[in-house]
């Protein structure tokens, strides 16, 4: 028994003096460790908040239905149409007005008349000679317009051609006399083809076909028969005769007007093609 008491002491001391190294050496040893890793506090969870989710779910869908959406592109405003302006009207130039002279005698009488042509109206109730000579405004004579005996009443062109603008008339009469100064438009018009009746001296438009022959009767007149024709291509003569006289003449298709210088009755026929 003594000798397993000492074997114990001898034995046991050794074991627990080394299981005792063994165990201050391990708790060193987590010291050690403990000391160089320091400990790592985890951060806490954040928790997320209802009210949040909610609001970042539908600025979500709202971003989303922007994105999605077709742009709107403002449409353009109605620029109002411009007005149709109105076109200017064609006014028509006036029409002179008549121009009435009267007196008795040899008489210079001025002519407030404008640069157109005109026809010219003049009766004489004298005895004597009937003469009417036009002037421009330097007093040179453009025509001769009545040289005949006696009463007159007829209807004479006046300024017809180019250049001619009457100013003054230089009358000659053996007693009273009345002239009138009408634009052109004033001249009577005839229809053809057809035949046209006069007394005297006129003037007179013709409408209708395109003129092609004049055929003439002066067989109750003893004095001079003049005929003018007035066309696109100016004036002609086509007739210079003596009567009594019946003729026939040519006319150029666009003739318009006639002019006839005669004393008594006299009749013409215009055809047409």
């Amino acid at each position: 028994m003594q000798r397993i008491a000492n074997l114990w002491k001898t034995t046991g001391g050794k074991i627990i003096i080394t299981v005792a190294s063994l165990l201050i050496f391990c708790v060193f040893f987590i010291c050690v460790i403990a000391v160089i890793s320091p400990s790592t506090t985890a951060e806490p969870t954040s928790t997320l908040d209802v009210d949040d989710l909610e609001t970042a779910a539908a600025v979500t869908a709202s971003a989303e239905a922007s994105l999605n959406a077709p742009s709107e592109t403002s449409e353009p405003t109605n620029t109002p149409r411009p007005t149709n302006t109105p076109e200017p009207t064609a006014t028509s130039t006036p029409q002179p007005e008549p121009i009435n002279l009267t007196g008795s005698g040899d008489s210079i009488v001025d002519v407030p008349k404008g640069d157109y042509p005109a026809i010219m109206r003049a009766k004489h109730s004298g005895g004597g000679n009937f003469i009417v000579s036009s002037y421009d405004a330097n007093n040179n004579q453009i025509d001769l317009l009545i040289n005949t005996i006696g009463a007159y009443e007829g209807i004479k062109p006046l300024d017809f051609l180019t250049g001619e603008q009457t100013a003054r008339l230089e009358i000659k009469a053996g007693g009273p006399w009345e002239i009138t100064i009408l634009p052109v438009q004033e001249a009577r018009t005839v229809t053809i083809p057809g035949p046209v009746n006069g007394t005297g001296d006129d003037v007179f438009y013709i409408e209708g076909g395109a003129p092609d022959t004049i055929i003439a009767d002066a067989s109750q007149m003893t004095s001079n028969f003049i005929v003018y024709s007035y066309s696109d291509d100016g004036q002609e003569l086509v007739f210079n005769e003596i009567g009594p006289y019946t003729g026939t003449a040519l006319l150029d298709s666009s003739t318009f007007m006639l002019s006839v210088q005669a004393e008594g009755n006299w009749s013409v026929e215009i055809t047409t093609r």
